[in-house]
């Protein structure tokens, strides 16, 4: 599974990383593990799910909008009308960043920071037939480690490549999200492993 692997959350032209100052280096010194362990996956005949966000009007709450902004630190009204709302459908923000998905590939939608939550992906994976799953992306300490948590409540086997999995909010929290999965959730390895 790839998790937010999408231009205004990896890309330095976005508008995250050009006007909110949010740090994205960490997904670009990344991205080509990704693209790597993508390829690896696919030769290997593991089926790829590319999990994308998106902010719509009717997917977040005025309650859930507001909250997002309070947490940080921006007081501005109306998620989706302001230069924060990520990933709108139909925007540069909310395509792939240097991602491109296979016609045999999967796309999930999701509108919250988990993967599992609200989203198809515990019945795609059923059909599949798959229990174990290998994580890369981004948002390590809040997407990613969402996903990891509740895909574990639901008896999946996780794995998180850590050198495939950046945050925007420093070294700080990229460790202390991946010694709580080790801790709890799944595995912690890198792409070489």
């Amino acid at each position: 599974l790839t998790i937010d692997v999408q231009n205004d959350f990896c890309d330095p032209e976005a508008t995250p990383g050009r006007s909110a100052g949010r740090d994205v280096s960490m997904h670009v010194k990344m991205i080509d593990g990704i693209l790597q362990l993508v390829d690896e996956g696919r030769k290997a005949g593991i089926p790829i799910i590319h999990v994308r966000y998106e902010d719509t009007p009717w997917s977040v709450s005025e309650a859930a909008g507001e909250q997002r902004m309070r947490q940080k630190g921006r007081r501005d009204a109306g998620l989706l009308n302001s230069a924060y709302a990520l990933c709108v459908p139909g925007t540069f923000g909310a395509e792939f960043f240097r991602l491109k998905p296979q016609p045999e590939d999967i796309i999930v939608t999701k509108h919250r920071y988990s993967a599992v939550i609200g989203t198809n992906l515990d019945l795609t994976l059923l059909s599949l037939g798959r229990k174990s799953l290998i994580f890369c992306g981004g948002g390590t300490n809040i997407c990613l480690e969402s996903s990891v948590r509740h895909a574990f409540m639901l008896d999946y086997y996780c794995v998180v490549v850590s050198d495939c999995s950046p945050t925007p909010w420093g070294e700080e929290a990229y460790k202390a999200s991946l010694a709580n999965i080790e801790l709890a959730f799944g595995e912690v390895v890198t792409l070489k492993q």
